[in-house]
């Protein structure tokens, strides 16, 4: 075999070797990226409230001695906020409050008996002031609560008759 032929047919052994690693790299980074893919679409998958999507809460059958019934709900985010206050009326019932950690939420429902309560998963909320720290709330309000972890949750008001 002549020393030409001998380059060649090293030549064309190099170029087979460099398509087929191609190949090979080309085809580990497609598995990657669809891996991805999945893990980014069932990351979105996770439900949470969301202003987009409709939030359909079953309605509340109300006794004799409950007049309204009263449902806000709340998607906080990692972000620390110093001294924001978030008044709430009852006209705001069913509306998606997005919050920051830190943030005041008060009760101003008006005159009347209400019992309060919440939900939420991650914790999200605690009730504001105590014996050692008072808060003082605006008149008509009846309650206030602080948002101390980021998540999602809702506040229940029940009005009493």
């Amino acid at each position: 075999m002549t020393k030409k032929r001998r380059h060649k047919k090293k030549g064309v052994f190099i170029l087979f070797f460099c398509l087929v690693m191609l190949t090979i790299g080309g085809g580990v980074c497609w598995t990657w990226l669809n891996l991805h893919q999945k893990q980014l679409n069932q990351n979105d998958a996770k439900p949470i409230y969301n202003q987009n999507t409709m939030i359909i809460t079953p309605t509340q059958t109300l006794t004799n001695d409950q007049k309204a019934s009263y449902i806000f709900y709340f998607e906080t985010t990692n972000t620390e906020t110093a001294k924001k206050i978030l008044s709430i009326k009852k006209s705001d019932t069913g509306k998606l409050f997005k919050v920051n950690i830190g943030t005041l939420i008060i009760l101003d429902l008006g005159n009347g008996k209400y019992q309060i309560s919440y939900d939420s998963l991650q914790n999200i909320f605690e009730g504001a002031g105590s014996k050692t720290r008072p808060i003082h709330l605006p008149m008509n309000a009846k309650g206030a609560f602080r948002i101390k972890n980021a998540g999602t949750g809702k506040i229940i008001v029940i009005e009493k008759r």
